[in-house]
């Protein structure tokens, strides 16, 4: 009798594991994901959103340490880093413009790192 007790328990379990699987099958179907391009897109924008963010804040609140060459550097990296995705000679760094010389640092234009695809 044991031996009929645990073919029976096999086989129930087996019917329970092939479920799961055909169900896992049919949610992976359904699910879209993106493509992996347009995640690694996405990244290299938060990538440089970042350093164009730092260099408005250096800027503005301590603008004798602003060094633009650092920044335009490390946008330039950010299209390297991601040259998979991004065309990396339309990598375009545009450092922050003072209003007037001689007035407080508020850029009347912020950097920005524009990567275009």
């Amino acid at each position: 009798m044991t031996l009929e007790w645990l073919l029976i328990v096999a086989a129930i379990a087996g019917v329970a594991a092939f479920s799961v699987l055909a169900v896992q099958r049919i949610v992976d179907d359904t699910t879209e994901r993106p493509p992996p391009d347009d995640v690694r897109i996405v990244d290299a924008e938060i990538e440089a959103a970042k350093v164009a963010h730092e260099a408005n804040d250096i800027f503005e609140n301590s603008h004798a340490s602003y060094v633009d060459s650092v920044y335009e550097t490390r946008c330039i990296a950010v299209g390297q880093r991601f040259s998979d995705v991004l065309d990396s000679s339309a990598i375009v760094w545009s450092k922050p413009e003072q209003e007037q010389p001689g007035t407080p640092p508020v850029p009347a234009e912020k950097a920005k790192c524009i990567l275009d695809r």
